[in-house]
């Protein structure tokens, strides 16, 4: 729960029922994502209309923004964790063809 009304905006829903974390992770900002979390750090486990943060990376193709922060979240929990269909990030990323070579 959150410690204090400061961080309530953090959980403000749309008519939809997404919160602020679900946009900032569609468009790919890193700086909100870490802002937010960093303000409410239980938001990172927050499902995200079925899906976490990190899916929605995947599926918008900010893989640059998921790297960073599968960095370091290190969280085995977190990187094991599934869509509404029931897949993981890795096989979501596959299947989408959303891989990057060094």
């Amino acid at each position: 729960m959150i410690a204090t009304s400061k961080y309530k905006c953090c959980l403000v829903q749309d008519q939809s029922g997404r919160i602020p974390l679900y946009f900032a992770a569609m468009r790919g900002r890193i700086k909100v994502v870490k802002d937010l979390i960093r303000a409410q750090p239980d938001l990172i486990r927050v499902d995200l209309c079925g899906d976490s943060f990190l899916h929605l990376f995947i599926q918008y193709n900010h893989l640059d923004a998921l790297k960073l922060l599968v960095e370091s979240a290190n969280d085995g929990e977190l990187l094991d964790s599934k869509d509404h269909d029931g897949n993981s990030i890795l096989y979501l990323a596959v299947m989408l063809k959303q891989m990057k070579m060094r």
